[in-house]
């Protein structure tokens, strides 16, 4: 019996470890201190969160469409303040960050539809990001279920 717990347990947790959007410390990516600023500063202005540096000097960031890529490069990320937090995506353009808001689909489609208004992006990578902002809403409705 004692066997048959023990293996639910691995299986379990294998099962969890599987799932979009919740990746391990393994494959975060190092973001440089200006973008870490850029971020710290969205979430206290927009999120309302009291961001102390001292307590605070870390974000869990996750790139997208590359999760294997550890190198922050132009592209879609991912970032969460707890695990609690179903994260907010925000897009990296030549270390001008783009957080998407996370209140509905309609905010963020809005969003990513300002953004490619905004910077030219070939149609491959916009549809990239397109898939990326999909699978994302598709986790949220998920975790909201």
């Amino acid at each position: 019996m004692r066997n048959i717990v023990l293996l639910f347990f691995l299986i379990a947790s294998y099962a969890c470890n599987g799932q979009d959007f919740h990746w391990p410390v393994r494959v975060e990516v190092a973001i440089p201190k200006p973008i870490f600023l850029q971020l710290k500063q969205y979430v206290e202005q927009k999120e309302g969160y009291n961001v102390v540096p001292e307590q605070f000097t870390h974000l869990p960031v996750y790139n997208v469409l590359k999760p294997a890529q550890k190198t922050f490069t132009d592209g879609i990320y991912y970032y969460t303040c707890s695990v609690h937090d179903s994260g907010r995506l925000f897009i990296n353009n030549k270390g001008g960050v783009t957080v998407l808001r996370n209140t509905s689909t309609k905010d963020i489609l809005e969003d990513f539809q300002a953004y490619i208004k905004a910077n030219k992006l070939s149609e491959h990578t916009q549809v990239e990001y397109l898939a990326a902002i999909s699978a994302f809403l598709r986790f949220t409705q998920e975790q909201g279920e």
